[in-house]
């Protein structure tokens, strides 16, 4: 599951040293104990957003997708509170409201 993570994480290294890169790092400040929701936040590029964003000072991620084994894998291999799983699919408005309260 994890190497298309490895593997954009890869383009994120060589983006960092990108000059605009310290405007994204800048930019990313913004979002300091704030709520963010990724929709399909298991997939290769939610789940590299997410590897990124782990480690920043955001209160809360809430990963939203529809595949509940990808979501399990997530959870164990993170271990941090920081996360929350919704289950749901994006075409689903009800849920997707649902999974955008508390989101700032």
């Amino acid at each position: 599951m994890y190497s298309s993570l490895f593997v954009v994480t890869g383009l994120w290294n060589a983006w960092a040293s990108h000059p605009i890169y310290p405007l994204l790092a800048a930019s990313l400040k913004t979002l300091d104990n704030k709520t963010l929701l990724i929709t399909g936040g298991t997939g290769s590029f939610g789940s590299t957003l997410v590897s990124k964003l782990i480690s920043s000072k955001i209160n809360q991620i809430k990963i939203f997708s529809r595949d509940e084994k990808k979501q399990e894998d997530m959870r164990n291999f993170y271990e941090n509170k920081k996360l929350k799983f919704i289950i749901g699919d994006v075409r689903d408005e009800e849920a997707v409201s649902n999974a955008l309260k508390d989101v700032d």
